[in-house]
C-alpha cells in the first residue's frame, strides 16, 4: 500500500512540475503593454509596444504632422523625405511602413515585428535607437528598459 502510494505521489509530483514548466515558457503576448507620445510644434507620435513577459514582440509608430502651416517648399521636402523612407523600409524583413495625407496633416505609420533579424536589421542602419552596455548584438527589446529610456527623454508614458 504504501508503496502504491509512493508511486502516485512521485507521479502526481512530477505531473505538476511539467505542467509547471510547461507554464512559464509559454507567456501570452500582450497587446499595448508599453503605449507612449511626445508632442512638439505640430508634430506628435505615439509608440505601442506588444509584448510577451519583459521581451517586446512588435511596435507601431504612428506619426501625426500638422502641415496646414508649412509653405510648398517644405511640404515639398517632406514628401521627398517619406517617399525615401518608404523605399529605405521596403526591403526590411517584418516591416510595413505607410504614410498618407489626410485635411491637413500627414499621418505616417510604421509597424515592426520585432525579431532579432529585425532589431539587428534596423538598429544597424540607424532606423531603431538602441541603448546597450554590452558590446554583444542587441537580441531583444526589453519593455522595463524602454519605459525608462522613454521617461527619462521626455515622453509621456501611460502607465
Amino acid at each position: 500500500m504504501k508503496k502504491i502510494f509512493k508511486r502516485v505521489s512521485a507521479i502526481l509530483l512530477s505531473g505538476m512540475m511539467v505542467a509547471a514548466l510547461a507554464g512559464c515558457g509559454s507567456q501570452k503576448e500582450e497587446k499595448a503593454v508599453l503605449r507612449c507620445k511626445q508632442e512638439k510644434q505640430g508634430y506628435s507620435v505615439e509608440m505601442v509596444f506588444d509584448a510577451k513577459g519583459d521581451e517586446a514582440t512588435k511596435l507601431t509608430q504612428t506619426s501625426t504632422l500638422d502641415i496646414s502651416q508649412l509653405p510648398q517648399e517644405a511640404l515639398d521636402a517632406v514628401d521627398g523625405s517619406l517617399k525615401k523612407m518608404e523605399d529605405t523600409y521596403k526591403d526590411i524583413k517584418d516591416v510595413d511602413y505607410s504614410y498618407k495625407k489626410e485635411d491637413n496633416k500627414i499621418v505616417e505609420t510604421i509597424v515592426i515585428n520585432l525579431s532579432e533579424e529585425s532589431i539587428k536589421s534596423l538598429s544597424g542602419k540607424g532606423l531603431l535607437p538602441i541603448e546597450s552596455n554590452s558590446d554583444k548584438p542587441v537580441k531583444m527589446i526589453s519593455i522595463k528598459q524602454t519605459r525608462e529610456s522613454l521617461k527619462n527623454n521626455g515622453w509621456t508614458v501611460e502607465e
